[in-house]
């Protein structure tokens, strides 16, 4: 296992490289600040869901359980307010994570379509972008939509590839589903 790990980042070294060129651009940019109000929102709403209590807001004195955004992002950083609650750096974090997620994610389908070398050069923008780097480090719902939208166009590409056109005709209608 550790061995073909091992592998693995040898194989892909700039793009490990650049991952963690851009995890340290989003530490630098981390603070207990944030720039949305949804973020605050998020924390509040994945703090209670991860604490087993519902989309319920215990900030204020008559606790509220009316959910304003949409509640899927709050699920999905539940897991690190699990240990740190209420902590809009540990969101933050782990909406860092989805970032790399979505560079990764997004090497992938490079590569897969135009080579190493090109999927590599590719990332360079990608990775430099101040736009990327900011909705990675506030807790806002973009880098894991990117994240799972790479992910989906993968699936995609492969079930096309593998001929498998009824699994590609239902993936595509489940996601072009409102």
């Amino acid at each position: 296992m550790t061995s073909n790990l091992a592998r693995l980042v040898r194989e892909h070294r700039w793009v490990v490289f650049l991952c963690l060129v851009f995890l340290i651009l989003g530490a630098l940019r981390l603070n207990d600040l944030s720039l949305y109000t949804d973020s605050t929102r998020y924390v509040i709403w994945g703090t209670s869901f991860a604490h087993t209590i519902g989309f319920v807001d215990e900030t204020q004195p008559d606790p509220e359980d009316y959910v304003v955004n949409a509640p899927l992002y709050s699920v999905l950083i539940a897991p690190a307010l699990l240990f740190f609650p209420s902590s809009l750096l540990a969101a933050k974090v782990w909406t860092l994570f989805w970032g790399i997620g979505f560079i990764l994610a997004f090497y992938t389908m490079l590569r897969h379509f135009f080579g190493k070398t090109a999927a590599t050069l590719g990332l360079l923008p990608i990775v430099f972008h101040p736009l990327l780097l900011l909705l990675s480090t506030e807790v806002l719902s973009e880098a894991a939509f990117l994240t799972f939208v790479s992910v989906a166009f993968l699936a995609l590409e492969r079930l096309e590839r593998d001929g498998e056109t009824n699994k590609l005709a239902k993936l595509t209608a489940a996601l072009a589903k409102r």
